[in-house]
């Protein structure tokens, strides 16, 4: 955790996860919104922290010549994988114990992770790509906890939406990962068009979408001077995006 899971990071990571998905389940008058705030607190970072781990093991061969990475240690590794393993199965449990509908799709997701990365993970660039699946998941995963009825039109959107906000993210905030400029734009049309989609009908999504592209084809070129801001910027403007469809 020292290493590789900065509390610092991903707290904020998991608030902006969860306000994605209901930004009503924030802290209101009575209290209740503040609690159920901290249970889908923990419950995101615990799962993050088991992706985390997950796509870390994966990666022991392409990380080992890097500094502070214990999963490259060939008995580390295997320790934490048993680790990940254990811990996993109680996570699951005590999902299951609430709600089983959530547990069985957690169930599914990560066998098929784990195909995706067996079949994948060392294929063009999804080394990149597949760990950033786990958010539009959870995403889903949150929306399973905060409702009974079935997924609609507006709510798929907005969670797919999720990973062009993040690929972006990764695109620049890590320069092994990119992409010729045409897709790096097309991402970004493609995440504004979900979102304008999910509610055709707010003008103001409309105005910031149509702000948000000419002010990304500015900056884009010159994204390397502000380059320790630019990636959370996306993810901001995505959220603020997110919440204007709503209105």
């Amino acid at each position: 955790m020292q290493q590789r899971f900065e509390l610092v990071v991903f707290i904020p990571l998991a608030f902006y996860l969860i306000f994605y998905a209901r930004p009503g389940v924030l802290p209101s008058e009575d209290g209740s919104g503040g609690i159920f705030t901290v249970i889908f607190l923990v419950l995101i970072l615990v799962l993050i922290f088991c992706f985390r781990l997950f796509d870390d093991l994966w990666n022991r061969e392409i990380d080992a010549g890097k500094p502070d990475r214990i999963y490259t240690d060939i008995n580390s590794h295997t320790i934490l994988k048993n680790f990940l393993i254990g811990f996993f199965a109680v996570v699951l449990c005590t999902i299951w114990f609430f709600n089983n509908e959530a547990a069985a799709v957690l169930t599914g997701f990560s066998l098929l992770n784990f195909f995706a990365y067996f079949l994948l993970f060392k294929k063009w660039k999804w080394r990149f790509i597949l760990p950033l699946l786990k958010y539009p998941f959870l995403y889903f995963l949150l929306c399973i906890f905060l409702k009974n009825s079935a997924f609609s039109q507006y709510e798929i959107l907005i969670g797919i939406s999720l990973l062009p906000a993040f690929l972006l993210f990764e695109i620049f905030d890590d320069k092994e990962f990119f992409f010729s400029d045409w897709i790096i734009f097309s991402i970004f049309l493609a995440g504004n068009s979900l979102l304008l989609f999910a509610n055709p009908t707010s003008v103001f999504a409309w105005i910031l979408a149509g702000i948000g592209v000419v002010v990304f084809l500015l900056t884009y070129k010159n994204h390397a001077d502000f380059k320790d801001v630019f990636p959370y910027a996306i993810l901001i403007y995505f959220l603020i995006l997110r919440l204007l469809v709503q209105v």
